[in-house]
Formats: structure tokens, C-alpha cells, sequence
């Protein structure tokens, strides 16, 4: 699809795609520069030997967009990809920027990245894949994203993956924005090395906009040890999570019951801010609702209400 274009896609299903060279991306669908919306869609069992086994959606360098991509009432599942986004792929290009997409009401299941060989990339957002090196967001609105999987030993973002694709501190970060209830459950990594079993978020930053989520991201029974639970990894010092009006956390299916998420940093430094807007809104109050565990020391950190990482 070519830029300016508007698609439209509704009450269809896209089954067993495959874009097979070595450097393809789209198994079900590739989109570039083009305004794209979906409607009750189902793209499953397609495969991309490198990006968006199901759907890649690109916004090409230099490209300015208000409006990308709109999932609505679709489904997901069963697609894989070598490096990124086994279910969806966005990538936006050196200065481009992207704002306004959404995925409302969506399940995101079953998908996978499977690593590429050699391993010249790592691996990443076995659901969902955003990378961008400029200014993107990308809302996720009652959804499920569940039973996904980063199917190699350095895959990253099981789940969700939203990553800025340069260190520029100059750069404003990518933004993931989860509102309304959203199911983010079972998605693992079969490794230890594989972090963000949940989300993993990579100079960025993600929005908790007054929202409830249903989280339980375990290891792989084929996994090393390490947590048993690893909802959110922050990769570097940059990220953040702002925190908008009142956060809920709920156990899934249930099972032993959850309450709290599960975050991680890749650096431990007492004072580190890791969330700030809403910290103390709520009750109980949104900060004490997150479980800090170091793995390398065994030791569990905590958040001070003011949203700082404090040591044991």
C-alpha cells in the first residue's frame, strides 16, 4: 500500500500468509505510509521470515502521521515471525513519527518469534512489536494479549515489546498507552536471557491510564531459573511508567491470586524514578502495587511514594 491511501478492511479472515524470502516482512499483511483500519479481521497462522508475522505496518523515514493503524474486535493468532512482532509489527523509520493508532477490543494469542539464524538481530514482542526511533504512540484498549512466546534464547517481550531504536536523550521516547481492562497472560521465553515476559520496554515509555490489568507472565517450565513472574522489564535508565487516575491489578483465571505487578529493572539504583504521575492515587495506593525482585541477589526492592527505586 502506498502513502496517503486509506484501507479498510472488515468481517474477513486472512489465513496461512507467508512472506518466505529471507528478508520479508507481512506474512498476512504489509502496510506502509497508509491509513489502515480493521474491523472483525481474524490473520492467523501467517509467517514473515524477518518482521510482523501476522501484520507489519511501517512508517517510512521522514514521514509525518497523525493517524496510522486501527485494530477493532480483531483477532490474532497462531502467526510467527523470525526477528519482531510474531502477531503485529509497527516500525517507524528515522524522523518519521506516528500518533493515534489503537487496538480496541483484540485478542492477541498463540503468536511467536522464533529468532533469526545467525542470530544477526535480537528477537522481539512475540504478541506485539513497536520500535521507532522518534516521537510514537500506540494505545491498547481491552484486550488480551495471551500465550504468546520469545521462542529464542535472547528474545525479549513476550507479550508486548515497545522499544526506541536509539539512545539520543534528545529523542522523545515511544509511548505505550494501556487503558480500559486489559489481559496480559502467560506469555513466556523459554530462557532466562529472555526478559519482559509481560512487556518489555527499551527507551520508552509506558501509560497506565486509569486501568485494570489482568497479569500472570511465568517462565517457560523449559526456562533457567529466575523470577517466577515477570510482568514489566525496564531495559536502561530511561524508561518510566506514568500512572493516570487509579491502577487495578487482578489475578487471572483464578489462580493463585497475583495482586501486584512484577517489574524489573535491568539496573538497580536506589532513587531511580521508575513511576511518576499518579504514584500515591488509589486505595490502596497505585505505588504499592508493584513487586521490585533483583534475581542476582535474591533480595526485593520496594518504591517509594514518590516513585523511586529504594534497595532492601
Amino acid at each position: 500500500m502506498e502513502q496517503g491511501v486509506n484501507l479498510t478492511l472488515k468481517n474477513l479472515s486472512l489465513k496461512n500468509g507467508k512472506a518466505p524470502a529471507a528478508n520479508a516482512d507481512g506474512g498476512g499483511i504489509y502496510c506502509e505510509n497508509a491509513y489502515l483500519t480493521m474491523e472483525n479481521v481474524t490473520v492467523e497462522n501467517c509467517t514473515a521470515m524477518r518482521f510482523g508475522g501476522g501484520i507489519y505496518y511501517r512508517v517510512s523515514p521522514g514521514v509525518q502521521k497523525k493517524k496510522g493503524i486501527t485494530l477493532t474486535g480483531c483477532t490474532l493468532k497462531g502467526n510467527s515471525a523470525e526477528v519482531s512482532g510474531g502477531g503485529l509489527c509497527v516500525s517507524c523509520e528515522q524522523n518519521a513519527s506516528i500518533s493515534g493508532s489503537v487496538m480496541e477490543n483484540c485478542t492477541v494469542e498463540e503468536n511467536k518469534v522464533t529468532g533469526p539464524v545467525p542470530p544477526v538481530y535480537t528477537s522481539c514482542g512475540g504478541g506485539v512489536y513497536i520500535g521507532s526511533y522518534t516521537e510514537t504512540t500506540f494505545e491498547i484498549k481491552n484486550c488480551s494479549i495471551t500465550e504468546n512466546l520469545c521462542d529464542h534464547l535472547n528474545a525479549t517481550g513476550a507479550g508486548l515489546a515497545v522499544h526506541c531504536n536509539t539512545s539520543s536523550p534528545a529523542v522523545p521516547a515511544p509511548t505505550l498507552i494501556l487503558s480500559g481492562t486489559n489481559t496480559i497472560d502467560d506469555n513466556k521465553t523459554i530462557a532466562s536471557l529472555g526478559k519482559g515476559r509481560g512487556i518489555h520496554l527499551h527507551n520508552s515509555m509506558l501509560i497506565l491510564n486509569n486501568t485494570s490489568l489482568n497479569l500472570c507472565n511465568p517462565l517457560s517450565p523449559l526456562s533457567s531459573p529466575g523470577s517466577a513472574k515477570q510482568d514489566i522489564y525496564l531495559k536502561g535508565s530511561k524508561e518510566r511508567i506514568l500512572l493516570r487516575g487509579n491502577l487495578t491489578v487482578t489475578e487471572v483465571d483464578g489462580r493463585t491470586p497475583y495482586n501486584e505487578i512484577t517489574l524489573t529493572p535491568e539496573i538497580y539504583t536506589d532513587g531511580r524514578t521508575v513511576l511518576t504521575g499518579a504514584v500515591t492515587a488509589g486505595s490502596p495506593q497505585n505505588y504499592t502495587k508493584f513487586l521490585v525482585p533483583d534475581d542476582t541477589s535474591l533480595q526485593q526492592w520496594s518504591i517509594h511514594p514518590d516513585g523511586t527505586l529504594q534497595s532492601p
